[in-house]
């Protein structure tokens, strides 16, 4: 197995958008892996919404490679992203903003699954932008919710006017209603973040900024078995439509398969319980239904299909794998794991 060379980010905390503004920050150091940059480009690129494949992870493996480069335990920015044309910049950059998103929600804020807000099976009550992401860090003092906005930029910092921008959006919501099939939990009360990364002096930075407000009337419906089945389906099928492998870590046991890249896979229990939802994950359409009752509010119906894999958050929740996964971050520097059980290692 190869080691894994952990580098030093410079994480900026900025107490309100105004302290931006100011360039008013604490800072510190967070470990982040090459491994863990391809796992999170990967995760957004490909888990979601289309299809993955080896081609996939190629290709969003080299984005990574392209624009980080690992010089005195740090990453920097790669000559072929300093000189590319500039829209080509600008499409990485929006990538990396992602990318450093999913990095301080894992790292950060102990977030195990970060559902994108723009997927075409969540439901809205009004029109307009959203942010980005919406997580649940159960084990971080308490069921903490939270809405993130990225941005990302290939200069020294991400100008005011985008920062404004991304904190309007995430003011826009003020209620998101999490359906498991039995229980639906109303979420009101929200942590919420801009999370921005950057280049100074070509050297890889994040800054998470709190801007401490809300103004939104946006409702938001999530249908979590939906989201579950939506966030592994595509990992599932890959692991299916390849020759497997096991692979031991400590107490856990992993379903990998080797790519061009290095070896991807999820924790066997998790591959177990999709195992029983195996007949619909080639399914593309499972879409809830959003109407209007009598009195002209929205309901939402589950539809055939959506009841065909009830339970699915439930039991993969019931694992409660956080603290067995948080150990082996903790103590193997040899892979690259997230809270959501996806592994990555041997990156060659």
């Amino acid at each position: 197995m190869n080691n894994t060379t952990y580098n030093n980010v410079t994480l900026e905390f900025f107490k309100s958008v105004s302290d931006y503004y100011l360039n008013k920050c604490n800072c510190k150091k967070i470990k982040v892996s090459r491994e863990d940059l391809v796992r999170y480009a990967i995760s957004i690129g490909e888990f979601s919404n289309t299809t993955l494949d080896d081609q996939g992870i190629t290709f969003y493996t080299s984005l990574v490679n392209m624009a980080f480069y690992e010089s005195k335990d740090k990453f920097i920015m790669g000559n072929s992203y300093k000189n590319a044309e500039t829209t080509i910049k600008t499409s990485i950059g929006f990538l990396i903003g992602m990318i450093s998103a999913k990095c301080v929600a894992e790292k950060e804020f102990k977030i195990d699954y970060l559902f994108h807000l723009k997927d075409p099976n969540i439901d809205y009550s009004s029109s307009g932008n959203v942010p980005d992401f919406f997580g649940i860090a159960p084990h971080n003092n308490g069921h903490k919710a939270y809405i993130i906005e990225a941005k990302g930029t290939v200069m020294k910092r991400v100008g005011n006017n985008r920062v404004t921008h991304a904190k309007n959006q995430t003011e826009s919501v003020t209620e998101i209603k999490l359906d498991d099939g039995k229980n639906v939990i109303t979420y009101n009360n929200f942590k919420r973040h801009v999370v921005t990364s950057s280049y100074r002096n070509d050297e890889y930075i994040i800054s998470d900024i709190d801007p401490d407000e809300k103004n939104g009337n946006k409702k938001i419906y999530i249908n979590q078995n939906l989201a579950y089945f939506n966030y592994y389906r595509n990992i599932f099928n890959f692991l299916n439509n390849n020759e497997q492998e096991n692979f031991n870590t400590g107490s856990l046991e992993f379903i990998v398969v080797r790519t061009t890249i290095g070896k991807i896979g999820i924790d066997k229990n998790i591959y177990s319980i999709l195992k029983d939802y195996q007949d619909i994950f080639s399914q593309q359409s499972l879409f809830s239904k959003k109407v209007l009752n009598s009195k002209n509010q929205t309901t939402y119906t589950k539809g055939e299909k959506l009841e065909k894999i009830s339970g699915l958050s439930e039991k993969i929740k019931k694992l409660d794998n956080f603290y067995k996964y948080f150990e082996v971050m903790e103590n193997n520097q040899d892979i690259s794991l997230g809270y959501d059980g996806i592994i990555l290692y041997d990156l060659l």
